[in-house]
């Protein structure tokens, strides 16, 4: 841990921040990290991942490189913006109209009360560690009433090995706007990236958050995913989770005034050795606010998926309907999930539901692929892309869910 403290000071050091505001508060996080424990299992919230190994390797942002060689493969149904370990490349991007500001620089101060709020992984480690590096990452503003006839594709490429990246991103979609957003996450070398997305959805606004998570195999990838939706507001988020050894999401989504609704959906296809966890907090702070969640896990070879679900209804949030569900699908019988779903209802005028199951491919099933000349390991195949597409027709823009599709097809995890 002292190694990541006397980066977080020297990088306090070498990068003023333009809000005071903002300053006291990386200035807090860095007292903070230094009584901060590194996640294990004997944290209550970390239970089933353990970082104390994998951090003590003590990852540097020394090692952070800028490639000047990096190929991007644009998609031409998208507008393509390209991150760099979190700066954007203009010459790399295509042309766009968008406002963004470096988080360190940024005046906006919606933007700034945002980051300040606390929410419950506020003293979770990834997130006191994120904002002791409050340095890297961006701040993206839309007007009230703005569309764009294509979504985003948002490339972020993260570089040099053993490098750390801490990221903070904030987008404020105006009142009455529609915003369509893929993020894309990859890296060139073996990273360790804390990424936060923080998303401010006003008034009638909509937005649709989908997020791919590829990065190399030896990697570890902390996300923090906060969001606001605000009156009659909806947020649709997606996480589609295949890359780097280790990886967790701690996910808030606040439902802050009535009629507002939110969508968490979630794909972690594991293989080898890789470990997936998230850890997903809905909260209903209004009435008349609806939630919907599905996860799913597909665990193959010595995998393990971990997911906690905590839906939470306050006493004024009358009249809301939640629903959750995880299900584990298990292709070896090395593979391990861990399911815990929660409800915490302080209201007496609900609809709330959750469940979980974890299982193998039936037998029967592939007996019957078997009986039509189908041999097992094509149904398997037929079986998995089946189980995984749930999620993926959960995507509302069809543009993101082919891109999704073609990624699933590429990594041989559906055909």
């Amino acid at each position: 841990m002292d190694h990541y403290i006397t980066e977080a000071k020297s990088k306090r050091d070498e990068s003023p921040i333009a809000s005071n505001q903002l300053e006291c508060l990386r200035e807090n996080a860095i007292k903070k990290l230094e009584i901060t424990e590194i996640p294990n299992r004997k944290i209550e919230n970390w239970k089933y991942t353990n970082l104390t190994s994998t951090l003590s390797q003590n990852y540097s942002h020394k090692n952070i490189k800028a490639d000047s060689d990096i190929n991007i493969s644009k998609d031409q149904n998208f507008t393509n913006i390209v991150f760099i370990n979190g700066q954007i490349d203009k010459n790399l991007s295509d042309e766009n109209d968008l406002a963004i500001d470096n988080v360190a620089n940024t005046t906006n101060e919606e933007a700034i009360n945002y980051i300040s709020k606390d929410h419950f992984f506020t003293d979770d480690f990834s997130n006191v560690f994120n904002i002791s590096n409050l340095h890297q990452g961006n701040v993206i503003a839309f007007n009230k009433n703005t569309s764009y006839e294509k979504p985003f594709l948002f490339h972020n490429i993260f570089t040099g090995n053993h490098s750390h990246h801490n990221i903070n991103n904030v987008f404020i979609v105006g009142e009455s706007s529609s915003i369509t957003i893929l993020e894309n996450i990859i890296s060139t070398d073996n990273v360790f990236v804390n990424f936060s997305s923080h998303a401010m959805v006003k008034t009638n606004a909509k937005f649709e958050h989908t997020f791919l998570q590829d990065l190399l195999h030896g990697s570890l990838i902390t996300m923090n995913i906060n969001s606001e939706s605000y009156k009659s507001a909806q947020y649709n988020n997606v996480i589609i989770t295949t890359g780097a050894k280790t990886s967790r999401t701690n996910l808030y989504m606040n439902l802050v005034e009535e009629n507002a609704f939110c969508q968490a959906d979630g794909l972690y296809a594991l293989h080898k050795d890789q470990h997936h966890d998230t850890m997903s907090f809905i909260h209903h702070n209004a009435p008349h606010t609806d939630s919907k969640q599905l996860y799913k896990g597909i665990l193959g070879d010595e995998s393990r998926g971990v997911f906690t679900g905590r839906v939470r209804v306050e006493q004024n949030a009358q009249l809301i309907n939640a629903k959750q569900l995880n299900k584990n699908l298990l292709l070896t019988k090395k593979a391990q999930a861990n399911s815990r779903p929660q409800l915490e209802i302080f209201a007496d005028d609900v609809k709330c539901a959750h469940g979980s199951t974890t299982g193998q491919l039936s037998e029967d099933e592939l007996f019957y692929f078997e009986s039509r000349g189908i041999n097992k390991e094509k149904a398997r195949t037929i079986l998995a892309r089946a189980f995984a597409y749930d999620v993926v027709l959960s995507i509302n823009n069809l543009k993101i869910r082919d891109f999704i599709k073609s990624h699933l097809l590429n990594k041989n995890i559906v055909r």
